[in-house]
C-alpha cells in the first residue's frame, strides 16, 4: 500500500509584474541536502568522531573523508559537465538517483563502525567513506541542480533562500539536540529522505513517456563559456569555502543553544527578506542585480571574524552568518539562472560550476593550515589571510560575466533566428526504420517465384508502385490476357496469401507516410516556436509554455503537462506576453505561425 504525501506550495504574487515565485518542497529537501553536507564532510570530527588530518586557524580543520570525498565529487561532477550529452539517459535515470541516495548513505554510516582510534581500518573506512560519500553526493546535486532548473527565476531564488536556512536549522538540531551516535545515525538517513523528495520532483525520462523533449538545450561555446564562467566561481569557491569553515566549524558551535537559535532565525529571515526585496525591484533574472548589492556585504562580514573571535559578540555573529547563508544562496541562484534563463543543459552548467566550486573550497580548506604555518611568527596572520579572502571576493565579482557576454556565448548572432536542430526528423527516421525492416522480415519466409517484388519508396514518400502507375496509366494494360498464363489452385492460393500480405504492407507503409507527414508538421511548428524563443530570448521554461500555448492549450494543461503549479504556469504567461509584446493567446499564436524558420 503506497503513502501519498499532499503537495503544500505557497505562491506569493505581488502584481502583474512581480511574482515572488513559488516556495515548495525542493526548499526542504536542498536545505537537507546542504545540512548533510555541514554535518558529514565538514564538521565530521563531531558527529563521528573522526580526526582532523589538517588544522587551521580558528579552529578549522580537515578531515581524511572531507578531503577525500570532495575530491571524488569534484572530479565526478566536471566529468558529468563535460559529457552531459553523451550520457544523458544515465545521468537522468532514476535508478542512478536511487543508487546516489544509496551510495552517501552507506558512505556516512560507515564513520559509524566502531574501530578505535588507533585502529589500523580506520583510514580504509575513511577512504572507502569518502569515495561512496563523494559519488552519491555529486549524482544528488546533479537532480537538485535538474529540479531547481525547472522552476521559473523567482522560484529558484525563494526556495533557496528557504533551504539554506533550513540546512543551519538542521545542522544545528543535529548539534545540539541529538547524542552521539544518534546524531550519525540521522544524519545517515538524510540522503534518503532526500530521494523522497527527488522522486517527487524528477518526471520520468521522455523516452519512458513516449515523448520528445520540446527543445533541445541551446548550443554554447564550451571552451569560451568555461573560460568566462568558470574563472570568477572558482574566485568564488575560495572565499566561500572559507566562511563556510569558520561558520560550521567555529562560530555555531562556539555558540550556546539560545544564542545559536536567535543568530540563525535572524539570520534566515534577513536572507530571505534581501532576496525577496532583489526580486522585488526587478531582478528575478538577472544576477547582475543580486551580486551588486550582496558582494560587498559578503566583503564586509569577512572582516568581522576577528571581530567575532573576541566572545560575547551575538550581533556580529548574526552578521557572519547572515553573510553566509548569502553567498551560498547566491552561488546556487547564479548556477540555476543561467541554466534556465539561457535553456542550457542543468547538467553541464552545475557539473561544470560547482565541480571548480568544489576544486576552490578544497583549496580553501587547505591553504588556511599551510598558511597559518608559513606565518608563524607573523602579527595578525588571521587578518591578513582574511583580508586576502574579501580580495578575492572582490575580484571575483570583477570577472563575473554579463548576461550580454553569456548571450553572445551561448548563440552565436548568425543562429539566433534560425533552428538548430530537428528533434522530430531524426526520431521520424529512426521509428520508420524498424517498422520497415519489421514489414520485409514478415514477407521474407513467403517468398517464391510468383511472389511480388518488395514496395519500394521513392524520393517523393510515395510507394513506388502507386508512383509508376501515375507517370505510365497503359503499363498495366499494355500485355494482352492470352498472354497470362493458366492458374493452378496452389498458385492461386499462394497469390491471394501474397496479395493480402501485399495489402497488409500497404497499410502499414500508408500508416508510416502519415506518421512522416505528421512528425514534419511538427517539426515545423517546433521550428516556428523555437525561432520566437530565440528571437526574444524566452527562458527555458517560458519556451516549454509558449509552445503549448501556441498549440491553444490552458494554463490547466501546461501545469499538468510540465509539472508545475497552476498559479506558476499563469505567472510565465504572463511574462511571455510582456516579453513577446503580445496581450492575448490568439496574437501569440498568430506571431508564431508568422515566424520565419529560413535565414
Amino acid at each position: 500500500m503506497g503513502v501519498r504525501v499532499p503537495r503544500i506550495t505557497i505562491n506569493a504574487d505581488f502584481g502583474d509584474d512581480s511574482a515572488f515565485g513559488e516556495l515548495n518542497a525542493l526548499s526542504i529537501g536542498y536545505g537537507l541536502h546542504q545540512a548533510w553536507v555541514f554535518t558529514a564532510i565538514f564538521n565530521a570530527t563531531t558527529f563521528y568522531g573522526t580526526h582532523a588530518m589538517i588544522e587551521g586557524f580558528y579552529s578549522t580543520h580537515v578531515t581524511l573523508t572531507h578531503f577525500v570525498s570532495i575530491v571524488v565529487y569534484a572530479l565526478c561532477l566536471l566529468f558529468a559537465g563535460l559529457t552531459d550529452q553523451k550520457f544523458l539517459q544515465f545521468y537522468v535515470s532514476k535508478r542512478v538517483l536511487t543508487a546516489g541516495a544509496l551510495l552517501c548513505s552507506i558512505g556516512t554510516l560507515c564513520l559509524l563502525f566502531p574501530f578505535g582510534s588507533t585502529s589500523p581500518y580506520l583510514e580504509v573506512i575513511e577512504i572507502i567513506a569518502g569515495v561512496l560519500t563523494g559519488i552519491g553526493s555529486a549524482i544528488l546535486l546533479l537532480f537538485w541542480g535538474t529540479a531547481f532548473a525547472r522552476c521559473d527565476a523567482s522560484s529558484i531564488v525563494l526556495n533557496t533562500g528557504v533551504a539554506i536556512t533550513v540546512s543551519m536549522a538542521v545542522y544545528c538540531a543535529a548539534l545540539n539536540l541529538l547524542p552521539f551516535p544518534f546524531a550519525g545515525l540521522f544524519i545517515g538517513i538524510v540522503p534518503l529522505l532526500e530521494l523522497a523528495i527527488l522522486y517527487k520532483y524528477t518526471p520520468d525520462p521522455f523516452d519512458k513517456r513516449n515523448e520528445l523533449p520540446i527543445f533541445k538545450p541551446l548550443p554554447v561555446n564550451h571552451a569560451k563559456f568555461i573560460a568566462r564562467f568558470g574563472l570568477p566561481v572558482f574566485a568564488f569557491g575560495l572565499a566561500l569555502g572559507m566562511m563556510r569553515q569558520i561558520s560550521v566549524q567555529f562560530i555555531i558551535p562556539a555558540s550556546d543553544t539560545s544564542v545559536q537559535l536567535v543568530i540563525l532565525l535572524g539570520g534566515g529571515f534577513a536572507t530571505i527578506l534581501v532576496l525577496l526585496t532583489i526580486i522585488a525591484l526587478g531582478g528575478a533574472d538577472k544576477w547582475n542585480v543580486y551580486f551588486r548589492p550582496l558582494i560587498p556585504f559578503i566583503a564586509l562580514t569577512v572582516l568581522l571574524i576577528p571581530v567575532s573571535a573576541t566572545g560575547n559578540t551575538t550581533f556580529i555573529d548574526f552578521l557572519l552568518i547572515t553573510g553566509y547563508l548569502c553567498f551560498e544562496a547566491l552561488l546556487w541562484i547564479f548556477f540555476g539562472e543561467i541554466s534556465q534563463r539561457f535553456r542550457l543543459s542543468p547538467i553541464f552548467v552545475f557539473g561544470i560550476g560547482r565541480g571548480l566550486l568544489a576544486v576552490a573550497i578544497l583549496a580553501a580548506s587547505l591553504l588556511p593550515g599551510a598558511l597559518v604555518s608559513w606565518l608563524d611568527s607573523t602579527p595578525f596572520r588571521e587578518e591578513i589571510i582574511l583580508m586576502a579572502a574579501m580580495a578575492v571576493m572582490v575580484l571575483a565579482y570583477a570577472l563575473l560575466p554579463r548576461e550580454r557576454e553569456i548571450e553572445a556565448i551561448v548563440i552565436p548572432c548568425p543562429l539566433v533566428r534560425q533552428v538548430y536542430h530537428n528533434i522530430d526528423q531524426t526520431s521520424a527516421n529512426a521509428q520508420s526504420t524498424p517498422n520497415f525492416i519489421q514489414a520485409s522480415a514478415t514477407e521474407q519466409p513467403l517468398a517464391t517465384a510468383n511472389t511480388k517484388p518488395p514496395i519500394e519508396t521513392s524520393v517523393t514518400g510515395m510507394p513506388a508502385q502507386n508512383a509508376a502507375a501515375t507517370t505510365h496509366p497503359t503499363a498495366q494494360t499494355e500485355s494482352p490476357a492470352s498472354a497470362v498464363p493458366p492458374q493452378t489452385e496452389t498458385t492461386t492460393l499462394q497469390e491471394t496469401h501474397d496479395s493480402q500480405v501485399s495489402d497488409a504492407r500497404r497499410a502499414m507503409l500508408g500508416q508510416q507516410l502519415r506518421d512522416d507527414s505528421s512528425d514534419q508538421k511538427r517539426g515545423r511548428f517546433r521550428a516556428k516556436c523555437e525561432t520566437v524563443a530565440n528571437t526574444y530570448f524566452l527562458s527555458r521554461r517560458e519556451t516549454e509554455v509558449m509552445f503549448f500555448l501556441a498549440k491553444g492549450h490552458n494554463s490547466s494543461y501546461i501545469q499538468e503537462k510540465l509539472f508545475i503549479s497552476e498559479g506558476t504556469a499563469k505567472t510565465h504567461i504572463r511574462h511571455i506576453y510582456r516579453k513577446l509584446d503580445v496581450h492575448t493567446q490568439q496574437e501569440l499564436m498568430r506571431l508564431v505561425e508568422s515566424a520565419d524558420t529560413e535565414e
